[in-house]
């Protein structure tokens, strides 16, 4: 995570201090309950005036900062008070303002984040180790510290762009104010392409998974069932999700926990030694880790729904710290009991031996990882959709409550799943090639080049060092598309 410390020392520790009109000539200040915006020259002529009527009024609290509760005149602060510009900030009616509590903890937020890192894409992760040896460790500590910075970057660019007066910011209005509108459309498709792709990678998982569990089940009965399901979850605000998302990522934690104990019960384990091979296939292996750890299109919007800055930025580092971690420690476990006989997908591995035979009991053991599969599915598919759900909200003319959740939000979330679910049914034969694609182009631009670009573009970093870390993700995010795919082109042009 070292790339990511810069963020937390140089440039961006004077914006947190600081008032976030400091630069602006218009100043907006909330009180308690309302949220009122006054000229920097109104406010200076009738400060006193107003700031007396505010606290008499309003219990006599001002909030200065995007992110910090500022305390006047030794009244009492509201830490439960969203950021400025959170959809909970909404004016119910004069005097009142939404206190809603559907918003997130930074614990919470922490939860949400780590189970969207933590999902199905990290089941093939182990075996990145039998391809590339312990190296592949090192590969998934730097897409790791990766993630975070470039997720940090994104959030101070939303930050400036609330600043701005821009309410609710996105990846459209982080792609118009960086470059322009034309740039704006490119980011909005690209980003809702990775979040549909990822509810449809999801949706075929939870359908081969439920069919495997329940072998009467047709596919596309499955693939019914588990949209039903979704459909029905939709109901839960996203303040309550983050608990399922807990129990979501303790499935993935009890999943690589089968597979660990089931290599316990060999004679003996692989024990290998190598530590580099199949460079050329490196770029393709990091952006398989960067699809898996890359979730930036949903950050807009878990951050609407969290109640601080500072407890979200906290979440954004423990999560991909988290991550990280448990990559590289249950991966590294797995691939020295199991050495290169691992699976692309370790739950193939569950009941067989190093030579990927049947063992005695090791159907139960198969049917247990594959209910923990479905656990982990189940939570990962409606906070994902959430970002695509809000749009399709807005083009409907539904006005969705604060935190998600509730009758209006299975109604906007049924025919995208029923939708999705089609799309997924045809996709199913060819997930294999649809991931690589997502992987290597889409979220690299989501992940790396994207956040990054803006950042230097709205932020505008006067710290050398964020500077180059930010060009730097520019490079990577543009080069890997291209990176990968060179060693597979390069035989096919020889043999031409």
């Amino acid at each position: 995570m070292a790339l990511a410390e810069p963020l937390l020392k140089a440039e961006h520790a004077d914006a947190d201090a600081s008032p976030y009109w400091a630069d602006e000539g218009v100043r907006e200040v909330s009180c308690a309950s309302t949220a009122d915006t006054v000229s920097e020259d109104a406010a200076a002529a009738d400060r006193d005036v107003w700031t007396e009527d505010c606290v008499r009024k309003n219990s006599g609290n001002l909030l200065h900062s995007i992110d910090d509760k500022v305390e006047v005149d030794n009244a009492p602060m509201h830490p439960s008070l969203p950021p400025l510009g959170s959809p909970q900030r909404a004016p119910l009616s004069p005097g009142r303002c939404m206190e809603d509590n559907n918003l997130m903890t930074g614990a919470e937020a922490t939860f949400t984040v780590v189970n969207f890192t933590m999902n199905v894409g990290l089941l093939t992760l182990p075996c990145l180790f039998a391809r590339h040896g312990w190296s592949a460790g090192i590969l998934m500590a730097f897409a790791g510290a990766s993630c975070a910075c470039t997720a940090l970057f994104l959030q101070n660019s939303l930050v400036t762009l609330v600043r701005r007066g821009i309410p609710l910011p996105d990846f459209p209005d982080l792609a118009r104010e960086a470059i322009g509108a034309r740039f704006a459309v490119i980011a909005h498709v690209v980003a809702q392409i990775e979040i549909v792709g990822y509810m449809c990678c999801n949706l075929i998982a939870l359908a081969n998974g439920l069919a495997a569990t329940a072998p009467s089940l047709t596919e596309p009965q499955a693939m019914i069932i588990s949209s039903g399901i979704c459909v029905a979850l939709a109901a839960i605000s996203d303040r309550l999700f983050a608990y399922c998302a807990l129990m979501s990522t303790t499935s993935m934690v009890a999943i690589f926990a089968s597979l660990l104990l089931w290599g316990t019960e060999f004679e003996t384990w692989a024990q290998p030694s190598t530590l580099v091979s199949d460079v050329s296939y490196m770029p393709a292996s990091f952006a398989v880790i960067i699809f898996t750890a890359g979730a930036h299109p949903l950050i807009p919007c878990v951050m609407h729904s969290t109640r601080s800055r500072h407890e979200y930025r906290s979440a954004l580092r423990l999560s991909w710290t988290f991550f990280s971690i448990f990559a590289i420690v249950a991966g590294g476990m797995a691939f020295y009991m199991y050495g290169h006989s691992l699976r692309p997908l370790i739950t193939d591995n569950i009941g067989r031996n190093l030579h990927l035979q049947n063992e005695p009991g090791g159907g139960a053991m198969r049917k247990t990882g594959g209910i923990w599969v479905l656990v982990k599915l189940f939570g990962s598919v409606i906070p994902s959709s959430r970002p695509t759900v809000r749009l399709l909200g807005k083009q409907i003319g539904v006005d969705l409550p604060a935190g998600n959740g509730g009758f209006k939000s299975v109604l906007v979330t049924a025919p995208l799943l029923c939708a999705v679910a089609g799309v997924s049914q045809l996709l199913s034969p060819y997930v294999a090639a649809f991931e690589s694609a997502i992987g290597c182009v889409i979220t690299s631009f989501n992940a790396l080049f994207f956040p990054s670009l803006t950042y230097l573009a709205i932020c505008q970093p006067k710290d050398i060092k964020l500077r180059l870390c930010a060009g730097f993700f520019v490079l990577v995010g543009a080069a890997l598309p291209i990176a990968t795919f060179l060693p597979q082109v390069l035989p096919l042009a020889y043999k031409l």
